[in-house]
This record gives structure tokens, C-alpha cells and sequence, in this order.
């Protein structure tokens, strides 16, 4: 007698999955190249199982906006008041790169999410920036403490717009010094030589 298969468990994150596998396409193809088929596949679900979670494409990609944004400030809110610079970079850091592939969706936020939304994200942006701009303030008092911040910012989510293969605590040291190092930097000074760093062996 045949075993009658078992019944397929429906995973209780899928939701999240979706939001994962949706933020990798649209920060690989931009907001209209992607397809809800195609986030759908990724998952393992079919189109109509997806709508029954996200109404429609936009909707998934406001969610996929407000997450990564989510993270940073629950990761800045497991971070002490009085923490140092290197320690909120440190935070930071380790959330974009754990997620370095669907950071890219920031590319595309600002053209396509509607007012209201795109608000609502900016204020979630502006606590990770002000939590920064403490630091600066407390560490290295002087002109531009704000820029400096958001530059710093900057240094580290550039990871999410390279490819490379690097082992994942050499980059976050890489981008934690990069942030340090323009936290620090006097706005009215020359620029610094560029200096190349050599490709990992």
C-alpha cells in the first residue's frame, strides 16, 4: 500500500520571506523590472499565494523599504546611550552586511514610494542619523557634525551597491574604519590622497 505524501507545512515566516526574496529582486532590477512571478518563484509560491499577503507590488516594495530601516534602529536601540562611535558602527555595519544583497532597494525608494511613505521611511532614517550625529558631536566636536554623519552612513551602505566576494569580518572592518575615519575628517581640510586597498588574496 502507498504511503499517501505528506502534506507541505506552510513555514509561519513566510510573510518575511517575501519581503527577503522581494527586496533582492528590486535592488536587482529596480522597481519596475520586477515582478511579483518572479519574487513568488523565489520563495517557492505561486503569484496568487503572494497577493494573498501583498495586494499588489507596491505594497510589497513600501514593506521591503521600511525593513531595512526597522533593523538599523532596533539594532541602535540594543546599542547603551552612552556608546561609543566604534560601537554604533559597529551595530550598523553588522546589519547592512548581513543584508548587504537587498540593500539596494534604497536606490530606487525615493522615486517610487508615495509621499506619505517616503516620509515615514525619512523619519526612520533621521533617528539612525541623529543616534550617529550624537557620537560625532561627543567624539570629534566641530563643523559639519551632521554631514559627517550621514557621510559615515554612507561609507558603510556603500556595501550594498558592490559585488565583491570578501570575507564578511574584513569587510566590516574595512567599512568600519572607512566611517571612522570620515566621522573624524575636518570638513575644511585638503582631501587626503586616495589611497587603494588591495584586493583580498
Amino acid at each position: 500500500m502507498t504511503a499517501e505524501p505528506a502534506a507541505a507545512v506552510r513555514p509561519r515566516n513566510r510573510r518575511q520571506l517575501i519581503v527577503e526574496a522581494g527586496a533582492a529582486v528590486f535592488s536587482e532590477r529596480g522597481y519596475h523590472a520586477a515582478s511579483m512571478e518572479e519574487i513568488a518563484a523565489r520563495v517557492g509560491i505561486t503569484a496568487a499565494a503572494l497577493y494573498r499577503h501583498f495586494p499588489n507590488k507596491y505594497a510589497l516594495f513600501a514593506e521591503c523599504a521600511n525593513v531595512m530601516a526597522d533593523r538599523l534602529v532596533a539594532a541602535l536601540a540594543e546599542v547603551p546611550p552612552d556608546a561609543s562611535l566604534a560601537e554604533i558602527f559597529a551595530a550598523v555595519t553588522r546589519v547592512t552586511v548581513a543584508h548587504r544583497e537587498t540593500g539596494g532597494v534604497y536606490r530606487w525608494e525615493a522615486r517610487y514610494l508615495e509621499r506619505d511613505d517616503r516620509r515615514l521611511l525619512a523619519a526612520k532614517f533621521a533617528r539612525v542619523v541623529e543616534r550617529v550625529a550624537a557620537a560625532v558631536r561627543r567624539e570629534h566636536p566641530g563643523p559639519a557634525e551632521h554631514l559627517r554623519a550621514v557621510a559615515a552612513l554612507g561609507a558603510i551602505g556603500s556595501i550594498t551597491t558592490h559585488h565583491n566576494a570578501i570575507a564578511q569580518r574584513r569587510v566590516e572592518d574595512l567599512l568600519q574604519a572607512a566611517a571612522r575615519r570620515v566621522a573624524a575628517a575636518d570638513p575644511a581640510a585638503a582631501p587626503a590622497p586616495f589611497v587603494e586597498i588591495p584586493a583580498p588574496p
